[in-house]
């Protein structure tokens, strides 16, 4: 059986009334491109029963009693594909406004813990939503972050799409099936083996691996944070209230965001990324007279998977803390410190090394982890703790440039919409996808009641940019 990391089961502990650690893909495809310009019901379960082998669609979480060990991932004995795939339509006339509201509500309804961890919402009736056909249909594939990071959930998108429409080729199935649910005996001598003798063999390899240089790096690592000290609180700094979510999302020219990056020698996709959105927050606060001196601070998350890790599932990743410098009205001159901020925040968190720090969870017991979590999310510690950073995530995972093809359908457009945690009441992600990236955001709406001007925000803050590219 393969059982869960560290890092896998710290996103189930997260996992709390108001805040569901799945995250979510939303595409939106033309149908034009398959056969007979129409894409059925039956067309969708028929091209994802043929996928479902390729990828681990079948498994669900079989956790430890009394959180003894890291949870198992089992066979679905009693899997069924329509239990994953709803279909609805929106009313005319299918406005951008009522697409939102629609994703709105299917990313507030938790994943029911009792089978694989994964839905696919099938939304049709995109009639009025300006830059998209009439006719098309959009896809919200729901999955848990405690199976999929930001890499592997790329790898997902990868098996369910062709680059063809008219291809006939499935992807290779699994190798490896899951296993059935253990019984409680064999689960007991599962655990009472890794807790006694495999787990103080990993402690003592991480320990001789890790020793020598640990003492200069944690040293490095305290001068730093004491350096940085806590972060300034913003609106977003607070305990989730509810199971309620706001998104929305703009669309810009890839090709313009690559010529930003020439206005600062050094600068790259992602330092005009946060610039862009540091601006967009810029505006909102002053608009709402909330906008401190000192420059808030972001959550980054950073890829730690290695080449042959792609496709494996589980979560690789760590998260960096840079300053996004709000404080700076001119965009060339906040691109040029977000560009030095983020050199530095990335050899800080290379000073800790991300995989050592997995590694660490790894070999932490998890009935500790997950009472610390629960015990700071049932006293609602996000609201009055001293944070590292202001309240918000940010994002971007690049994507294929050329055009991807489900169930014949040529997708036009895709959103990265993930999850809000207790002092995370904002995320910001960026995708790409052929010609565009996407900027799109999350929050809720006792946080944020006017999605759409943050929006609007977004879009003056490239237009800056845009202007002093082009005069």
């Amino acid at each position: 059986m393969k059982q869960l990391t560290g890092a896998d089961e710290m996103w189930f502990s997260l996992e709390s009334q108001n805040t569901p650690m799945h995250i979510s893909d939303v595409h939106i495809y033309n149908p034009v491109t398959a056969p007979g310009k129409h894409v059925s019901q039956k067309d969708v379960l028929n091209y994802i029963e043929k996928r479902v082998d390729s990828l681990p669609m079948r498994e669900k979480r079989f956790p430890v009693p009394f959180n003894a060990d890291y949870s198992y991932w089992v066979d679905d004995e009693n899997f069924d594909l329509k239990n994953h795939i709803r279909f609805t339509t929106l009313s005319k006339p299918g406005t951008w406004k009522q697409f939102c509201s629609e994703v709105e509500r299917i990313i507030a309804i938790p994943l029911d813990m009792s089978r694989p961890l994964w839905e696919m919402h099938i939304i049709e009736g995109l009639n009025k939503i300006d830059g998209i056909p009439e006719g098309c249909f959009a896809v919200v594939h729901k999955k848990h972050h405690g199976q999929f990071d930001g890499s592997s959930a790329t790898y997902v998108k990868s098996v369910l799409h062709t680059l063809d429409p008219a291809a006939k080729e499935l992807p290779p199935k699994q190798t490896t099936p899951a296993d059935k649910a253990p019984s409680q005996l064999e689960l007991f001598y599962r655990t009472m083996f890794r807790n006694t003798m495999i787990k103080p063999m990993e402690r003592m390899n991480f320990l001789y691996r890790t020793l020598p240089g640990l003492p200069q790096a944690m040293q490095a690592a305290i001068e730093d944070a004491m350096k940085m000290g806590s972060a300034v609180r913003t609106r977003f700094s607070k305990a989730i209230p509810s199971l309620s979510r706001v998104v929305e999302a703009r669309p810009f020219p890839l090709q313009d965001i690559l010529r930003f990056r020439k206005l600062v020698p050094g600068a790259t996709v992602n330092d005009v990324v946060i610039t862009i959105f540091a601006g967009a927050l810029r505006k909102y606060l002053m608009h709402h007279n909330e906008l401190p001196e000192e420059p808030l601070r972001g959550l980054i998350p950073i890829a730690v998977r290695k080449e042959e890790e792609i496709g494996a599932g589980g979560n690789k990743v760590f998260s960096m803390i840079t300053v996004t410098h709000t404080d700076v009205e001119d965009p060339v001159e906040r691109l040029a410190k977000v560009h030095q901020a983020t050199q530095y925040s990335k050899k800080f968190t290379d000073t800790l090394g991300g995989r050592s720090m997995n590694e660490m969870l790894e070999l932490s017991p998890l009935a500790t982890i997950d009472l610390s979590i629960k015990m700071a999310q049932g006293v609602k510690l996000a609201n009055f703790n001293s944070p590292l950073y202001s309240g918000f995530g940010m994002s971007n995972v690049p994507g294929p440039r050329e055009s991807l093809y489900f169930c014949g359908a040529q997708q036009i457009r895709c959103f990265n919409w993930g999850f809000l945690m207790d002092g995370m009441g904002l995320l910001l992600a960026a995708g790409s996808y052929g010609d565009e990236l996407v900027f799109s955001t999350m929050s809720c709406p006792e946080m944020m009641p006017d999605s759409d001007f943050f929006a609007d925000c977004i879009q003056k803050s490239y237009d800056e940019l845009h202007h002093l590219k082009n005069g």
